[in-house]
């Protein structure tokens, strides 16, 4: 198996859609497969597949009988690809019913074809395609955290009796939690991406508090972050949860897409 920043055939993208979810397919030489969207509709990941002995013995027998090395392919930030035969192979993991649509896909594009573009534009296209809306949501967060921020500061200004309490909420900007982070890494929850870092010994878990492990620790991923409130009764007091930093933020998004299988 390989796994290749680019495809080494021209490709154009051709998109599905199944039961509300994209599902792209490259047409070049043979039909490559997004396996990452393919997996999304069942809470799935490919690399899960991939790991399997079953997996591997079929993909072993199939670069001996195909003859080729691009089986699997990554592309950092748009996802896992299968080739055809094993796209169907993990659809039938999936799904019965999906890997039947999957095979039908492939049928009606080997039928009617797609236009072929050179030099792999399309595989590019897409990829920057999907980059550039997690750009567009990231410049939106970052426009609607300007604005909480100029919110913040005027509210700061004619509430001295909560300067403190503004002051903490203005820096938890820098800040986000993990139930943003698994979200903008395709995890289906906040929990999902937690026992994720857990297992992985990333972070432990120490009186209710999530911790980095000594691998990670001082390298400032993780901090804390404060919340003061107030009881029914009037009674003040004050919790205390662990969050990602912006530096932490990127250490994830590279963990999981850096190199790695995709979510």
């Amino acid at each position: 198996m390989l796994t290749n920043p680019q495809f080494a055939a021209p490709a154009a993208i051709q998109t599905f859609t199944y039961e509300g979810t994209p599902v792209s397919f490259a047409k070049g030489n043979d039909v490559m497969v997004n396996a990452t969207e393919m997996a999304k509709p069942f809470g799935k990941r490919p690399a899960k597949w991939l790991e399997l002995p079953s997996t591997i013995e079929f993909l072993t027998k199939l670069k001996a009988i195909r003859k080729s090395d691009r089986l699997v392919e990554s592309i950092n930030g748009v996802g896992t690809w299968l080739h055809e035969d094993a796209a169907i192979e993990f659809a039938r993991w999936l799904s019965p019913e999906f890997s039947i649509w999957c095979n039908d896909r492939i049928k009606e594009l080997a039928r009617d074809g797609v236009a072929v573009i050179n030099d792999d534009d399309a595989v590019i296209a897409h990829a920057m395609q999907v980059l550039q809306k997690r750009l567009d949501a990231k410049t939106q967060q970052v426009q609607i955290l300007q604005g909480e921020n100029e919110h913040l500061q005027l509210e700061n200004k004619a509430l001295a009796p909560k300067a403190q309490y503004t002051d903490e909420v203005l820096q938890s900007t820098s800040t986000v939690t993990f139930t943003e982070v698994a979200k903008e890494l395709n995890f289906r929850s906040a929990t999902a991406l937690i026992n994720r870092l857990l297992n992985e010994r990333v972070i432990y878990r120490q009186s209710g508090r999530l911790l980095p492990t000594a691998k990670y620790s001082g390298k400032g991923f993780f901090t804390s972050r404060t919340h003061r409130f107030y009881h029914t009764d009037g009674t003040p007091d004050a919790s205390v949860m662990t969050v990602v930093t912006q530096k932490g933020r990127a250490f994830l998004y590279n963990y999981f897409f850096g190199g790695r299988a995709a979510i």
